[in-house]
């Protein structure tokens, strides 16, 4: 049996709220009391991380494509994840967002 329905995209459309996990990493920072020492070495820069994992909702948007007669089916799907988002500080500047990476 052959099939006639083909993905010919998926896209995601979830937005990763960076302000927001920015401001929360440096809001937490204030308020959390322990202590943390930063090693200084000579000609290399110092850097502190924090992380956290946040749950982002959105949809993901997949394109089926029947063979047949080229008409295209479009599918947005609801979906909600966990993300890991790492934040790095440098010198006395505030955490900025480096990376994140869903959990799913």
């Amino acid at each position: 049996m052959k099939k006639s329905l083909v993905v010919t995209s998926v896209m995601s459309k979830l937005s990763l709220p960076k302000t927001a996990l920015e401001y929360d990493v440096n809001k937490r920072n204030r308020n959390i009391k322990l202590r943390f020492v930063d090693i200084s070495l000579p000609g290399f820069e110092s850097l502190t991380w924090r992380f956290l994992n946040t749950v982002v909702s959105g949809e993901v948007e997949i394109i089926l494509t029947n063979k047949k007669n080229n008409e295209s089916i479009f599918l947005d799907i609801p979906v909600t994840t966990t993300f890991l988002a790492a934040c790095t500080k440098k010198d006395h500047r505030g955490y900025k967002l480096t990376f994140a990476i869903s959990l799913s």
